[in-house]
């Protein structure tokens, strides 16, 4: 259960960064070994997956669209932060393995990243950087084939729960502490945040309505209408 209400040593806590460290490398390492086991028509440009056909089009029409093996023209098929990241490599490098293959690398990066972000993820909401470093190299062992923009949204869902964790220690201090009211600017930001995080995974929006949703229940100052309407905004 998440603690909204952390006691003064658990807030006091360092940034775990020898286990984020750990589980980070060894994620990394897993994953190098793993894109060693792929077979080369995997790291190749291939238009039969929908977001490498997507970046094809974009590339090469200046569509955001056809991603099927047959042309259908313009598409909502996929959310467009990863297509577009992946458009943007191939135009600057060239529809190439060696683009293919740093998409690739980039993607598994991400994970890796994400997965050592889960012990500080772990002690911000009041779980301990234990259960963080066993989830994480849980995580680590396992390597995800890269498909279709996950590794992009998790990593943003993973800096955004990180986020409001930050945001949340501040507004509901313990005993002899009063909260610590966000400014105009970091609730503009979070809102932001969430609407990158859309572009990567549109069903994140569900999760930034129930945020919005606890924080107007639980925040106890006048000041949560003003602050959630900037976060919307």
């Amino acid at each position: 259960m998440v603690r909204l209400k952390p006691d003064a040593s658990r807030s006091s806590e360092a940034f775990p960064w020898r286990a984020c460290l750990v589980v980070f490398l060894v994620a990394a390492a897993v994953r190098a070994l793993f894109m060693t086991l792929l077979p080369e028509s995997a790291l190749r440009p291939d238009t039969d997956w929908e977001l490498d056909s997507i970046a094809h089009s974009l590339v090469l029409e200046g569509l955001y669209g056809n991603p099927y093996v047959v042309p259908t023209g313009p598409t909502a098929h996929l959310p467009p932060l990863p297509p577009f990241m992946l458009a943007a490599l191939y135009q600057l490098i060239g529809i190439t393995t060696l683009a293919a293959t740093l998409a690739w690398a980039l993607r598994l990066l991400f994970q890796a990243v994400v997965l050592g972000l889960l012990p500080w993820i772990g002690q911000r909401v009041g779980l301990g950087w234990q259960a963080g470093l066993i989830g994480g190299l849980a995580g680590a062992l396992w390597p995800q084939y890269a498909a279709h923009g996950e590794s992009e949204a998790a990593l943003l869902l993973g800096l955004l729960v990180l986020a409001i964790a930050g945001r949340w220690s501040g507004l509901f201090r313990g005993a002899g502490g009063g909260p610590d009211l966000p400014r105009p600017a970091a609730s503009l930001a979070l809102g932001a945040g969430f609407g990158l995080a859309f572009h990567a995974q549109p069903a994140f929006r569900t999760v930034f309505l129930g945020y919005v949703a606890f924080e107007l229940w639980k925040r106890p100052d006048r000041a949560r209408w003003r602050s959630a309407g900037l976060v919307l905004l």
